[in-house]
């Protein structure tokens, strides 16, 4: 088979590369390893008879997302009205003022991120801050929700550059659930992984799967960092040192979920709520609780602690989020639990590796790195490349975009198609 662009990759980013191909009257292949679209972006519909998003939830920065104008299009529910946070610890909810404080701080570490990045000198985020004790503990915590890796381990001129405005909004509906709603009609070859990819010598490029051989003029690799880490796809030759550099410098955090199921609510007080617990060292989470249906919850792990529960399997993650659900709301959780549960483990998920990119200190100009293709004929997308919306869907989607159109360009440099 031989088509002017193969796409690695149907996540966000690949369908979002393959809508744009489609549009233009271009030729291509879109290849996915799973059985299903979306990557992490993916929902469950069917457990607990109402949408659980098993990865992103939450559109982000809805003034710059293009998923706001789809979900009114399509008529998905999206909630714009800002989510409560509740801060607590092993003795309860903190009261209104201390919330109050610790809300505010944490509000003030994000700023003081941004106004580094122009700075000569890169240094981790931790780096930034001199605060202890509590404030420091709901920072840290509040830091690694959002990046998958803790203050320390995460490079503060790269977080500076993304761009996070406006309220998150959850996805009532589910954001995978939008997202493969978007994307119904672009063609899918599902279960076809690619084992190699052979570029350059002027030739065309070959992707070798396991179902077969697809030449190309130009080759989208959307896959993430964590796969391409794991050299999972042999590239002949090897990539360029460069490339290799700026894969190495973004690797994949970590956010697994555990939802649950009571009997009844159980979560008296917090309506569509996002709880922030302080429970220990190396414990960084939070949990939804409250809209839509009240008898559930969702714990996200973070970072060190999501890799560790991660290590011990879907059990380990089980009980965990029980414990700590009662730790927090009492006993009562363990009375009512339903035994029903959904687990999202995005660490052990061999065509995933993680949840999204960070950047490692130092290597700030990692993302525009990775973006950059080579030779007019292999294109990177993904939120990886994204230095604006780097971990987001729309990071994704606006890179598969602009992904195609390189790829297409250069494609039709080479082979412009035949005048009428």
């Amino acid at each position: 088979m031989s088509v002017e662009v193969v796409i690695v990759g149907a996540g966000v980013a690949g369908l979002a590369a393959g809508l744009t191909l489609q549009k233009a009257g271009c030729s291509f292949v879109l290849i996915e390893a799973m059985h299903r679209i979306g990557g992490r972006a993916c929902t469950d519909a069917d457990t607990f008879r109402t949408p659980v998003d098993l990865g992103c939830h939450w559109i982000h920065s809805p003034a710059h997302n293009p998923f706001m104008a789809l979900g009114e299009q399509y008529g998905f529910r999206v909630r714009t009205t800002p989510q409560p946070a509740v801060l607590m610890d092993g003795n309860g909810r903190l009261d209104e003022t201390e919330t109050e404080t610790m809300l505010a701080h944490i509000a003030h570490c994000f700023d003081t991120i941004r106004d580094v990045a122009f700075d000569a000198l890169d240094r981790t985020v931790a780096d930034l801050f001199a605060h202890t004790g509590r404030k420091k503990e709901f920072f840290d915590v509040a830091f690694t929700n959002k990046q998958g890796v803790w203050p320390a381990e995460a490079s503060a001129q790269d977080f500076a550059s993304y761009v996070w405005v406006g309220n998150d909004c959850p996805v009532i509906d589910g954001y995978g659930a939008l997202v493969a709603r978007h994307a119904r009609q672009v063609p899918v070859n599902l279960n076809t992984r690619a084992e190699s990819i052979a570029w350059g010598n002027g030739k065309p490029a070959a992707v070798r799967t396991n179902r077969g051989q697809i030449k190309a003029s130009a080759v989208i690799v959307t896959v993430s960092t964590g796969v391409l880490q794991a050299e999972q796809i042999r590239f002949e030759p090897g990539l360029p040192d460069w490339k290799r550099e700026a894969i190495a410098a973004l690797p994949n955090g970590s956010c697994n979920k555990v939802t649950l199921s009571f009997r009844k609510q159980i979560f008296r007080g917090l309506e569509s709520a996002v709880v922030l617990p302080i429970l220990g060292k190396d414990e960084a989470m939070e949990i939804v609780v409250g809209y839509e249906r009240e008898d559930l919850a969702t714990v996200l792990y973070n970072g060190r602690q999501a890799q560790a529960l991660s290590a011990h399997r879907e059990a380990a993650m089980r009980e965990h989020a029980i414990e700590t659900l009662a730790t927090l709301f009492g006993d009562e959780v363990r009375r009512e639990y339903s035994g029903t549960c959904l687990i999202a483990d995005w660490d052990t998920e061999p065509t995933i590796r993680g949840a999204y990119s960070y950047c490692m200190p130092g290597k700030q100009r990692a993302r525009e790195t990775l973006a950059r293709p080579i030779a007019s004929q292999l294109f990177f997308a993904g939120e990886a490349v994204s230095a604006k919306f780097s971990g987001d869907v729309h990071g994704a989607y606006l890179s598969g975009i602009q992904a195609a159109r390189d790829a297409m360009a250069a494609v039709r440099k080479t082979h412009p198609p035949p005048r009428d």
